[in-house]
């Protein structure tokens, strides 16, 4: 399948507006802020995305993934773009999965002392929901929330 068969059935899936295929959307998507040296590859490695996709909704993410598994098409995950880790940086030419519409807290429970959340959502949007309830991501390490999100966070951690 070429590349503009996928990035069409992409455009079906989440419409037009939220499949960015232009040259300025993929060179921004195609890197984040690594320090090359931090890590044992050149930038030369880096690969630029063949389509930026922002989905909606779960189901939107549901049929991206399946979408590409299909098309054997990888998939980088994106949320705030405040990389420090490499994390946005595919080695592989294939689609950004951006969160940036899914940035919502959906639940908070004081009871259990949980808050469940979008991807996309900054680490400081959740802080201040949780300081309502008497609750911060302060109490589980989290010191720095800033821009960053939960996702890129997690994908940090992953990557550790």
């Amino acid at each position: 399948m070429s590349v503009s068969d996928v990035a069409e059935r992409l455009r079906r899936i989440v419409g037009e507006a939220d499949v960015l295929t232009d040259e300025q959307s993929l060179d921004d998507y195609g890197r984040d802020n690594i320090r090359w040296s931090r890590i044992a590859l050149p930038a030369s490695a880096a690969q630029r995305p063949l389509a930026v996709v922002r989905p909606r909704s779960t189901q939107q993410v549901r049929d991206i993934v399946l979408l590409c598994n299909e098309t054997r098409t990888s998939i980088v995950p994106y949320s705030a773009g405040t990389g420090l880790m490499g994390a946005a940086v595919s080695l592989q030419r294939g689609i950004v999965l951006d969160m940036v519409h899914m940035s919502r807290v959906v639940r908070i429970s004081r009871e259990d002392r949980t808050v469940t959340v979008q991807p996309g959502i900054a680490l400081a949007e959740v802080d201040r929901a949780l300081a309502a309830p008497g609750m911060t991501l302060r109490q589980v390490g989290i010191v720095e929330l800033g821009h960053s999100a939960l996702f890129g966070l997690l994908l940090a951690l992953a990557y550790r």
